[in-house]
Formats: C-alpha cells, sequence, structure tokens
C-alpha cells in the first residue's frame, strides 16, 4: 500500500524492483520517453498527450517519485508507469539510477530521453544523437574526484578522461542515453 502521505490520484498498484534482466532492445523503436516526476499533474498530463502527438509509437514510462498516482493516466494513453517511494536521489543516485536502469529495460528502444514535468515538447526529434549521452550545458561545473572516476571508467574504456566539458552537461529534463550505456 502507499504511504499516508502519498497523494491518491487513482488506485496505488504495488511495484516491485525487478532483478536485472537481460533487455533485447527493439531496433525499429528509436526513441523511448521517461518521465521523472512527482507532481504537477496538469504539465505530466500535456507532456504525455505532446509526446503522443510527435511520437506516437514511442513507449512512454512515468515514474513518480513517492507522490502522484498516474497509473489512471498512463492506462488511459497506453504508457506505463510506477509509482516509487520518495528519494531524495540529488544526495544519494543509486535511486536515480536505478529507475533510470528500470526504465531502459521497460522502453527497450535504442535511446532514453529523460523529461522532468517542466520540459516542453515542441516537435519531433530532429537528428538522431551522435553519442551515447548528452544534456543540457551548465557552464562552469566541475566535480571532485576526477582520478577516481577516470580509474573507473578505464576499465571499461582505455584512456577515458573525463574533460571540462564532459563534466558540463547535465543528467536533467531534455538528456538523452543510449539504452546499451545505461545497461552497461
Amino acid at each position: 500500500g502507499a504511504s499516508p502521505d502519498v497523494v491518491k490520484v487513482a488506485i496505488v498498484s504495488s511495484t516491485g524492483t525487478p532483478a536485472l534482466p537481460k533487455v533485447e532492445v527493439d531496433s525499429a523503436m528509436l526513441y523511448g520517453f521517461y518521465i521523472h516526476c512527482h507532481g504537477h499533474p496538469a504539465a505530466v498530463i500535456h507532456q504525455v498527450r505532446e509526446l503522443k502527438k510527435y511520437f506516437p509509437r514511442s513507449p512512454i514510462h512515468l515514474m513518480s517519485d513517492g507522490n502522484m498516482d498516474f497509473s489512471a493516466l498512463c492506462e488511459l494513453e497506453g504508457c506505463t508507469f510506477a509509482l516509487c517511494p520518495p528519494a531524495n536521489d540529488r544526495w544519494h543516485p543509486w535511486p536515480f539510477l536505478r529507475r533510470m536502469y528500470d526504465a531502459a529495460v521497460i522502453l527497450k528502444t535504442e535511446f532514453v530521453i529523460m523529461l522532468e514535468p517542466d520540459n516542453t515538447i515542441h516537435g519531433p526529434i530532429k537528428q538522431k544523437p551522435a553519442h551515447d549521452a548528452g544534456g543540457l550545458i551548465v557552464k562552469q561545473r566541475s566535480f571532485a574526484g576526477t582520478e577516481y572516476i577516470e580509474k573507473l571508467a578505464q576499465t571499461r574504456v582505455p584512456g577515458f578522461k573525463w574533460t571540462r566539458k564532459s563534466m558540463e552537461a547535465g543528467l536533467c529534463g531534455g538528456s538523452y542515453y543510449r539504452t546499451a550505456a545505461i545497461l552497461d
């Protein structure tokens, strides 16, 4: 059941966390949309309907971070939904990364586009992404631990360097990820 502080928009269904399955990506499906939401129902409803208008065959997965239950919307619009416990994933990234992984498994597309309710959809994507991930630029952002991160990454990509430019790319609404990179 839902915690008492969950706003019930519809009957809350249980959402267990599945094991880490192998995923077959449908190569015919280029983009899947993962909406990371908490509230703002009018924005979420509008966003889902705009996605359906511009990407009618693309799958959509909504994840509500411990607040509103959008299962009725997803039943009506043909998307999938998960109501998850609240997580302050800005300080503890595991829930964020796990939910992104779960969305990639559910969507089964070549790319996952992560959206938040404040993102707007203005039309179809005009150019296929050239990289494994991309996001909004946050000028002059940098992180500590560069050597540690580079050492971890070099086990997968020898010679990897975490550049200032790559540190400026944001993991936020509007960013894209190649599913293979998420599942790796």
